[in-house]
């Protein structure tokens, strides 16, 4: 019998799409030298001369990401509700993000009807090390055409992935798109990686097929914007 099931309540029972994989796991800055404790000596014949040392400068820190976090006053419309549970499969990007180690992160999740909306902002202590992550992430999705994964009560679901433009985002930005059917119903989940500064920013974007790009890219444009690192 067809299940009457809204979209709504369909998407947030695939654990495959749209999960939030909060598990940054913080690196502790390393300790510079103390000031005061460096001298050097000068000896001229007769004389001593003692010039304090200038300290080590602290090693820098990864921004703390919560206030770059969309907020419900970013979205008009949109609802926050508690993260999904952990996704799988090739185009979940959340927990491959999170295993580069940001020494901070954060993850939000909104609804607005039968569309889904989640961010996992990321950061390191340099562009350097955020640009790594980027790579490291998005190497991995480029790769992915297809995979299935499962519905929170075990029924497999096929998805298929393509790349697609939602337009150019920081210094680093690449999109792709997951096609999937829940119930009869056909489901659309924008991904987008973006690098920009210190940090990476990933959008997830679900709700029936086709979303329109007008829906998606302002989205982006506001996540973006917040990201000050």
């Amino acid at each position: 019998m067809f299940n009457r099931r809204s979209p709504a309540m369909l998407v947030g029972r695939l654990s495959g799409l749209g999960g939030a994989f909060p598990r940054g796991t913080p690196t502790p800055p390393r300790r510079g030298c103390r000031a005061g404790k460096l001298a050097v000596v000068l000896a001229f014949g007769l004389g001593v001369a003692i010039v304090p040392g200038v300290p080590a400068s602290a090693s820098p820190k990864a921004p703390n990401v919560k206030p770059w976090l969309l907020k419900p006053s970013d979205l008009a419309g949109w609802t926050q509700e508690s993260p999904s549970p952990p996704a799988s499969g090739c185009l979940a990007l959340r927990a491959p993000l999170a295993d580069q180690r940001p020494g901070s992160s954060g993850t939000v999740q909104f609804k607005a009807g039968s569309q889904l909306l989640a961010e996992m902002v990321a950061s390191w202590p340099s562009h350097a090390a955020a640009v790594r992550a980027w790579t490291a992430v998005s190497s991995g999705a480029r790769g992915c055409n297809s995979y299935t994964t499962e519905t929170a009560t075990g029924r497999p679901v096929p998805v298929t992935v393509k790349r697609v433009n939602l337009g150019h985002y920081g210094s680093l930005s690449a999109s792709y798109q997951a096609t999937y059917k829940l119930f009869g119903f056909p489901f659309d989940t924008d991904e987008t990686l973006v690098c920009k500064g210190r940090a990476v920013v990933l959008v997830e974007y679900s709700g029936v097929a086709p979303v329109p790009l007008s829906d998606v890219q302002p989205v982006l444009a506001i996540a973006v914007a917040k990201v000050r690192g």
